[in-house]
């Protein structure tokens, strides 16, 4: 199995089900290679929800500390313009 095959194992084993149930859900993940050896690889990811136009994680992070470019992002990028503590 290859290391990517392997990171989106991993994010469907973690992620709540409804995310990849079906082919014709409006949720997408992306993967980024972040570093790589050849024992291991790092990737990074996030979820686009197109109904809602809203992207998300299943951890948790700190959009604002770890994404320097979020702050260019327009629209609703503050938890509580949107009333969801698990959006950016």
């Amino acid at each position: 199995m290859s290391q990517l095959e392997l990171a989106i194992r991993t994010l469907k084993e973690r992620a709540p089900s409804e995310i990849h149930d079906t082919d014709s859900s409006p949720i997408d993940v992306t993967l980024e290679l972040m570093s790589s050896s050849p024992d291991e690889a790092t990737w990074g990811y996030y979820y686009a929800n197109h109904k809602d136009r809203s992207v998300f994680w299943i951890d948790e992070i700190d959009c604002y500390e770890n994404f320097y470019l979020w702050r260019e992002v327009r629209g609703r990028t503050r938890p509580e313009q949107m009333g969801q503590s698990e959006r950016c």
